[in-house]
């Protein structure tokens, strides 16, 4: 393929030749081979990045993309993951209500993570990491560590494996701090752009601030914040208090206050804003967010045979938008399932607020289920006799429908301090 200016004013267009002279009769005019890649899954489109300059150029172009999707028969819903944070854990499992028309186009057992490849001297080795956060595709992984007293941080793209190698770590880092992670990414071009690390380490003591260490791949450096509060807050770090990414803004649930703690190192790098938790909740429940609707999940009694959704209104208030019984839903569940004690839960649907997905961890199953219905969706088997995925916790991770890639800029190895 060849880049020629072919249209009025110098517009620069593309054509495709078999590998003759450019006055050969053998090329393939712009438009139809246009024509030709909106009839392709969007991932194999994607590959002929690879091919050249000028292919990687074409397919990066904005108005492809535009084409493609106003070209396709029906929405191309997004892809959906479900990843484990166990060591060791490189599987994914699809949403078997996507898997028929994921625009990856592959079979729910090819469905797997590339693992990262670590570099140590001249030498690429593969190392067990945790996964740790997840956004637009993009994951945060921490790398175990090895004759160092911290794991390293890696963020890859959980489609083509690319990393971005041996992230600094933040000078206050602690053993299971709690990490947030937000991408950028432009859509023409479908490259990331820009991501920002947030650590926070625990603070028994109430003040009217929490320190946070935050790193920018703009910088490529932490930097320390100390980012004052609405009022005195502590903050208890463990391993799986994760927060949930919303936009830009980070939200941790903080249930010993009953308090939920928000912020943007974007927007306002230097506030932390607090929401009221509803009342009379105990310390087993669970957070979400779907389509911009902010949600609770409560499980009563340390067992979460029932689970209470709680959605937050505009004026900061909270509804009790739906009670569930475990043993209803099971009861309508496929017989292959069983019975089990209780369900934990997972995530709801990135874009459906009636589909909730739980863990039955004495069966090793992730079911989908509909608040609505109580039907059962889908069943997808995580074999519990695995160490590592029976003690481990699931997030959702939304590919993106157009595959993303890392620049050549952010994929350079840091150095350490």
């Amino acid at each position: 393929m060849d880049k020629i200016d072919t249209t009025p004013g110098g517009k620069t267009s593309y054509c495709y030749h078999g590998g003759g002279r450019q006055d050969d009769d053998d090329y393939l005019p712009e438009w139809f081979l246009l024509e030709l890649l909106v009839k392709l899954p969007a991932n194999d489109v994607f590959r002929f990045k690879s091919v050249s300059k000028q292919w990687f150029n074409f397919i990066s172009d904005p108005p492809l993309r535009a084409l493609y999707f106003s070209r396709q028969p029906k929405p191309i819903r997004c892809p959906l993951l479900f990843v484990s944070t166990a060591y060791k854990c490189f599987d994914t499992l699809t949403d078997p209500n996507q898997s028929d028309s994921s625009a990856y186009g592959r079979d729910r057992d090819n469905l797997t993570l590339p693992t990262p490849l670590i570099r140590r001297g001249g030498n690429r080795e593969i190392r067990p990491f945790y996964n740790r956060a997840a956004d637009k595709g993009f994951i945060l992984a921490e790398v175990a560590a090895v004759a160092h007293l911290y794991g390293e941080l890696v963020v890859y793209n959980a489609v083509t494996g690319q990393s971005c190698e041996r992230l600094p770590n933040p000078r206050r880092k602690e053993n299971n701090c709690s990490l947030g992670f937000i991408t950028q990414v432009d859509d023409g071009s479908g490259f990331l752009t820009d991501y920002k690390i947030v650590s926070v380490a625990s603070q028994m003591q109430f003040r009217n601030f929490l320190d946070m260490s935050i790193f920018s791949s703009e910088t490529r450096r932490w930097e320390d914040f100390r980012v004052q509060s609405e009022a005195p807050v502590n903050f208890c770090s463990y391993y799986y208090n994760r927060p949930v990414l919303v936009n830009t803004t980070l939200y941790w649930v903080h249930r010993s206050p009953g308090i939920i703690l928000t912020y943007d190192p974007y927007a306002n790098p230097n506030q932390l804003r607090i929401i009221q938790l509803p009342t009379h909740l105990e310390d087993d429940s669970d957070y979400d967010d779907v389509s911009g609707v902010w949600k609770i999940v409560h499980g009563n009694d340390g067992f979460w045979e029932t689970l209470k959704i709680w959605d937050l209104q505009e004026n900061h208030h909270w509804r009790l938008g739906h009670t569930i019984q475990v043993g209803e839903i099971l009861d309508l569940a496929p017989s292959n399932i069983g019975s089990s004690d209780n369900a934990l839960f997972v995530s709801f649907h990135p874009s459906d607020p009636d589909v909730v997905y739980l863990d039955l961890e004495s069966k090793g199953t992730l079911i989908s289920c509909n608040v609505q219905t109580k039907r059962v969706d889908g069943v997808i088997p995580y074999w519990p006799s695995d160490e590592h995925y029976s003690s481990s916790k699931w997030f959702l991770l939304e590919l993106s429908p157009w595959p993303v890639s890392i620049p050549p800029s952010l994929l350079a190895i840091y150095s350490h301090d």
